[in-house]
């Protein structure tokens, strides 16, 4: 995880990111190259990494619809 005020926590791992998408977190892509895709995140990523990091429960079918989310960015994104 990056810090940078300006953009937010930058991301890299999509299913963090997916995640932190379930906590509500406000999550935008970024192309920073041809290939690799990040996240910007704005919110409390310290207390829902904490959260993730405490095994708190996540409902499995919520889960998997927000990386479905984060994967179909990525295929979009590379595809632009």
């Amino acid at each position: 995880m990056d810090t940078d005020n300006a953009k937010g926590t930058i991301i890299e791992d999509s299913f963090l990111a997916a995640f932190l998408s379930v906590r509500n977190l406000k999550i935008r892509p970024i192309k920073q190259s041809s290939c690799k895709i990040v996240w910007s995140v704005q919110g409390d990523v310290e207390k829902a990494y904490n959260d993730l990091l405490d095994d708190i429960p996540v409902p499995a079918a919520t889960f998997i619809r927000h990386l479905k989310d984060i994967r179909n960015q990525i295929y979009l994104l590379r595809s632009a």
